[in-house]
């Protein structure tokens, strides 16, 4: 393991671990104020004096219960800093990877900056790293320079992939190798391959605002319009769940540029009128708050990150998204794209249920799909019997997809 990364890591546990004591002293202190309000119903204030003085007596254990974890945290990243000895009959052991750059450990950190990732951004944490290009698992400079070396074979048509909550760029790759024999088969080497274009995979902090995201978007966009190595013809955006609402802020908040060569946009399961699953997690740390024994549950529910509270929200339907003067041109063509997990026609349950994670009236976009034909500048299209994740990587999804945007032969 690289040196930094192990710092970062010791800090990372060191937090955990002072997070927990927090959920454990606040449960335990509710607990302890419930009984001793109980008690002084009996016994009157003297049992409530007793009480006061038994809590004080907690506070100030788990006070050098934190100062005491600190300490440790503190000390092991003190060691981690440390350089290995050197020895005359070897060399110097070699840095190692960084965990950001191996595929299971870079799905760890997702996870993690998808729970917490804006309070560890807030930080300066290492491992909340800002938005960026990612190409054969390294970081990509978005400089004319960096462009020309990480893509020696750019073509004029980009295809960008923005991935969802608590994933990576490396998530494209979804059941590549049980569906295709091939481990590295994804939408953007299909259409490289069959419509000549040049994937950008981004990677983004997912626990930060989704408007935070799409700024960073913006900027990473303009800066690879101005440096890339050839003339653009044509961009489409494609974002999965979370990365299709962080397109659709990053088209709003632009005013110019490289919106203007937006050619299309698609999204796969984007909960533009918000998650279920996070409003519901709302309601339970509500019903949960006067329940003293589970203070620990709200606790955990609380200190999820924006990014997952701004799921709840969406972005509102979509043919509202964008204010005068933003967003894409007037000819971008939106593609929507669901999963629909129960057979059948539609009806209450299948749109409830629809890819398991995301309704699909959510995902639709608001729009009435059963009056919306294809064709129009918004395409509505459901994906029969495909959940959440199978939609990163799905045979179905690509068939649209080169339908929409390989040129097809001509007899």
């Amino acid at each position: 393991m690289h040196r930094d990364d192990a710092q970062s890591l010791i800090h990372l546990v060191g937090l955990g671990a002072r997070s927990v004591r927090g959920l454990v002293q606040e449960t335990h202190m509710a607990v302890h104020d419930s009984v001793v309000r109980e008690m002084a119903r009996v016994f009157g204030p003297a049992a409530r004096r007793i009480g006061g003085l038994h809590g004080a007596h907690l506070s100030g254990i788990y006070k050098v219960v934190d100062l005491g974890l600190q300490a440790a945290s503190a000390a092991g990243v003190a060691v981690a800093a440390l350089e290995p000895p050197a020895h005359r009959d070897r060399a110097r052991p070699a840095p190692g990877l960084r965990l950001a750059d191996v595929p299971h450990t870079a799905l760890m950190l997702a996870f993690v900056n998808g729970m917490y990732g804006d309070r560890l951004a807030s930080m300066g944490h290492p491992f909340a790293g800002p938005l960026k290009l990612r190409q054969d698992g390294a970081d990509v400079s978005p400089t004319p320079e960096g462009l020309a070396a990480a893509y020696p074979a750019a073509t004029d048509r980009i295809a960008v992939f923005l991935h969802g909550l608590m994933e990576t760029e490396d998530s494209w790759r979804f059941r590549a190798f049980p569906q295709y024999g091939d481990a590295s088969v994804s939408y953007g080497s299909r259409l490289a391959a069959d419509g000549g274009f040049t994937p950008l995979w981004v990677r983004y902090n997912t626990g930060r605002a989704v408007a935070d995201n799409g700024r960073a978007f913006t900027d990473l966009m303009d800066a690879v319009l101005a440096g890339w190595p050839v003339p653009i013809r044509d961009i489409v955006l494609v974002g999965h769940s979370m990365g299709g609402l962080v397109l659709h802020s990053a088209l709003a908040q632009a005013h110019g540029g490289w919106p203007e060569w937006v050619h299309s946009t698609v999204t796969l399961g984007t909960p533009y009128l918000g998650a279920p699953l996070e409003r519901g997690a709302k309601a339970l740390a509500e019903a949960v708050e006067p329940l003293a024994a589970v203070r620990w549950l709200k606790g955990t529910i609380d200190g999820r990150s924006i990014g997952i509270r701004d799921l709840g929200e969406g972005l509102g339907a979509h043919q509202e998204l964008y204010a005068e003067g933003a967003g894409p041109s007037p000819h971008c063509r939106h593609y929507l794209l669901f999963g629909a997990l129960l057979p059948g026609e539609r009806g209450r349950w299948r749109d409830f249920a629809g890819d398991v994670l995301v309704p699909i009236p959510s995902a639709s976009g608001g729009y009435d799909v059963a009056r919306l034909p294809e064709g129009g500048v918004a395409t509505v299209v459901s994906i029969p019997r495909v959940h959440h994740l199978a939609l990163l990587n799905h045979p179905a999804v690509y068939e649209r997809l080169a339908q929409w945007f390989v040129p097809q032969p001509t007899d």
